[in-house]
């Protein structure tokens, strides 16, 4: 729904389904795995930095499972977009959040 912005017909929608006809006015819209790829990196970033209680380890474990979730799904498509050459934007991006992804520090439980 982000992309478009107009209101169109029936006939016209089933036309642009089908790829007969385009209703979309941006035409170099990204890739929308790696759309939400980037917002599953954004949503674990926050919930890290947006702890304010003492971190416990039930935390710890949902975070790493999350971004492990998350590597293997980049890994996935990175071997399914591996196919197309030359080397593509969503190829490009897909490296970047995975080494953005890999930055990501999961806190540590303090033994003191």
């Amino acid at each position: 729904m982000a992309y478009f912005n107009q209101e169109v017909s029936l006939s016209k929608m089933v036309q642009h389904i089908y790829g007969n006809d385009s209703v979309l006015t941006v035409k170099n819209r990204p890739n929308m795995f790696v759309k939400e790829l980037k917002m599953y990196i954004d949503y674990l970033t926050n919930e890290i930095n947006s702890v304010s209680d003492e971190i416990n380890t039930a935390q710890i474990k949902k975070w790493q499972t999350f971004k492990n979730n998350l590597m293997a799904g980049i890994e996935y498509y990175q071997e399914l977009f591996s196919l197309e050459t030359p080397f593509t934007d969503i190829q490009n991006r897909l490296l970047f959040y995975k080494q953005e992804l890999t930055a990501t520090q999961i806190p540590t439980l303090e033994l003191g």
